[in-house]
């Protein structure tokens, strides 16, 4: 009793949501901030979003004291659709922010003509890329799972030359320019060998949510719009163009329980995805 009333004593911190910017067709970034006494306990950063009539999807960050400006990512949002988006703050209290309007944009797609599949693409940098896996079959690819998204999986003498007309398997170098653009805390090393190129691109590329993962990290924020999701593989692996002897070729890998984006090295005969950069 005596803790409740304190807590009517105390004054419950603030909430604004600043600015909703959007990222990609699927992406959308928060600034929020809170404000208040802070000798009232909040740790935790949620925003919510809602298409109309239905029950609020939510994207929480963790903090060790949540006041201040944030910026949160939240994504795995449908295309040219209507959202209510708050934000809220949660420790002694539950505090909410006013509620914003935002409509997602219609993404640019890419219509492969050989099987009229059609992939969003995005911007990254000066590179346009798919944001979905290949899904063109071939007499020996096979099913990266049941969903369109999951794509095929292919050899790598297959991912030399499945892309569309117009679009290419990237090599390793526009694989770093991709990681450079995209990534503050990456390193490459002189090797082609496995190695974690960072440690955290991996969670940023990842869809969010994870409904498509076995495990999930609960870190994953798509703020890219890259969209990876697991396949049959056990992760999201891709093929780059770049061999590494006879034998052996470079992949990059996101691994289900691990937040980084990895360099690996893979017999040409196993079968990964494959992401099309634009010529």
């Amino acid at each position: 009793m005596l803790f409740a009333v304190c807590n009517e004593k105390l004054q419950k911190p603030k909430v604004e949501l600043n600015t909703l910017t959007e990222v990609a067709y699927n992406v959308w970034l928060a600034n929020i901030e809170v404000t208040g006494d802070e000798n009232v306990y909040t740790n935790e950063i949620y925003v919510f979003f809602s298409k109309k009539n239905q029950l609020p999807d939510s994207i929480m960050v963790d903090h060790d004291n949540s006041y201040g400006n944030f910026d949160v990512y939240f994504g795995s949002l449908e295309a040219n659709t209507t959202y209510s988006v708050w934000a809220a703050s949660h420790g002694q209290f539950m505090v909410y922010s006013e509620p914003q309007t935002i409509t997602t944009s219609e993404p640019e797609y890419f219509s492969d003509t050989r099987n009229g599949q059609k992939y969003p693409t995005i911007e990254i940098g000066t590179q346009v890329w798919m944001a979905e896996n290949l899904n063109y079959a071939t007499q020996s690819s096979v099913p990266g799972g049941t969903l369109p998204e999951q794509g095929q999986e292919y050899t790598w003498a297959e991912a030399l030359n499945v892309c569309p007309n117009g679009w290419h398997l990237p090599n390793e170098a526009e694989w770093r320019q991709f990681e450079n653009y995209l990534s503050r805390d990456g390193q490459h090393r002189d090797t082609l060998m496995y190695y974690e190129i960072s440690p955290t691109l991996g969670a940023k590329l990842k869809e969010q949510g994870g409904e498509h993962w076995e495990y999930y990290s609960g870190e994953s924020t798509n703020e890219f719009g890259f969209t990876a999701i697991q396949t049959l593989s056990g992760g999201a692996y891709f093929w780059t163009a770049s061999e590494y002897d006879e034998e052996i070729a470079i992949t990059r890998k996101i691994e289900q329980s691990k937040n980084g984006f990895f360099q690996g090295t893979c017999n040409k005969y196993d079968k990964y995805s494959v992401r099309c950069v634009k010529d």
